[in-house]
């Protein structure tokens, strides 16, 4: 694009805060799913820049933050994921996270280990609402892209958890998007959990393999369409 002086005109990219659990942070080894729906991005030629307070994995075995060892290296390696993270604890750190880095877009994949830990998953959408409210009062406008939750599978016991929890969760959180979805402060829902089988597309029934990985992007990747970035898709609702 240029201007009528014949120069081309720079586009400012659009900024995008990823957050969310391990599920999104992922550990040492990953590609994670960032990788993938970055990938899905450039090769459209979106102008995106992933943004964020961290770009590093969890080491899964030391214990320890920090690890830079992604399977593959790319350009949108800033987010605000980090391992362990759920609604209840650090919710109040997305003031902080949005303020600092100034996101056009907030991409939230949380309230996985809420469930897990026995919050209903009406206590799980009331936590997030609250979440909402902060990213909203700390940058008005945002758009938001909410993800449901992916069931797991206890490889021991051999059988689906949180199913039951996932499927009242993502109807729950359908309902509070179309309640808080404007014209002047976007919210879409990425459904990552129809389609999702944590015994085939995970490595330890939680977190996602690279197929896992490649599911979850593309839902992203779908829902981010409903907000104008990508094509649009008629199921992000």
């Amino acid at each position: 694009m240029s201007d009528q002086s014949g120069l081309p005109q720079l586009v400012e990219p659009t900024r995008i805060l990823i957050t969310g659990d391990s599920i999104t942070q992922g550990t040492s080894g990953d590609y994670t799913w960032r990788y993938h729906l970055w990938n899905k991005l450039v090769e459209l030629d979106l102008p995106v820049a992933f943004v964020g307070p961290r770009s590093d994995l969890y080491d899964f075995e030391s214990g320890e933050f920090g690890s830079a060892t992604y399977a593959q290296a790319f350009g949108g390696q800033s987010h605000g994921a980090k391992w362990g993270s759920s609604l209840l604890l650090d919710g109040p750190e997305i003031t902080e996270q949005v303020e600092s880095s100034m996101p056009d877009v907030l991409v939230e994949v949380l309230g996985s280990n809420d469930l897990a830990c026995l919050a209903t998953p009406g206590e799980t959408v009331e936590r997030l609402l609250t979440y909402i409210d902060r990213a909203r009062a700390a940058r008005p406008g945002i758009g938001i892209v909410v993800g449901t939750v992916t069931t797991r599978y206890d490889v021991q016991l051999e059988r689906y958890t949180l199913e039951s929890e996932s499927t009242e969760y993502r109807a729950l959180l359908s309902q509070l998007a179309a309640q808080l979805d404007t014209s002047g402060a976007r919210i879409v829902v990425a459904d990552i959990s129809t389609g999702f089988d944590p015994r085939t597309m995970t490595w330890d029934g939680t977190h996602p393999n690279e197929a896992g990985e490649r599911v979850i992007a593309q839902r992203i990747f779908e829902a981010l369409g409903g907000l104008g970035i990508g094509p649009v898709d008629t199921h992000a609702r």
